[in-house]
């Protein structure tokens, strides 16, 4: 029915926007629609490393994947190597100072990046930032420890602020 409206393939989400994202997708759905049309499927859903590009798609019966907040948590994806979170990061800042990519815009993908570990450094240290210096600062080397003595950039005046007792 679905090709009858000229379309060329079909993505399929594995969820409702209810179950997102507090539940996994429901891949035996996916496989039942992938199964009943004969254009071209593509399945979504539950893919955050590299090894969940194929095993999904075999899974689904779909001929492709697509990728989506996976591709933010995990921005090396689509290398079998994975990077370093923090070297990824450090690239990914250095992009934006040279687009001159918004502020807001680079707390958004950086808090998507580390949103798995809302409890922990660095999604903690994301918050509240207005300044891409502060940035720079929360993944230079020893920050926590310079955290811990006061030698850190102020997240409101974009400069080093350290305090002397």
């Amino acid at each position: 029915m679905i090709e009858s409206t000229g379309v060329d393939a079909l993505a399929i989400h594995g969820r409702t926007r209810d179950m997102r994202p507090k539940e996994p997708a429901l891949v035996d759905r996916v496989k039942f629609i992938a199964s009943h049309v004969n254009c071209p499927t593509i399945y979504n859903g539950d893919i955050y490393e590299y090894k969940d590009i194929e095993q999904k798609r075999i899974e689904s019966g779909c001929n492709s994947v697509m990728v989506a907040r996976g591709a933010l948590y995990n921005v090396s994806i689509f290398q079998e190597d994975m990077k370093d979170p923090i070297v990824v990061t450090k690239e990914y800042l250095t992009k934006c100072r040279k687009y001159k990519i918004k502020l807001p815009y680079v707390g958004y993908a950086l808090r998507r990046m580390y949103e798995l570990s809302t409890k922990s450094y660095p999604f903690t240290e994301l918050l509240g930032v207005r300044h891409m210096d502060v940035y720079d600062d929360i993944f230079s080397p020893n920050y926590e420890e310079r955290k811990a003595k006061g030698d850190i950039v102020d997240r409101s005046l974009g400069r080093r602020k350290k305090n002397v007792p």
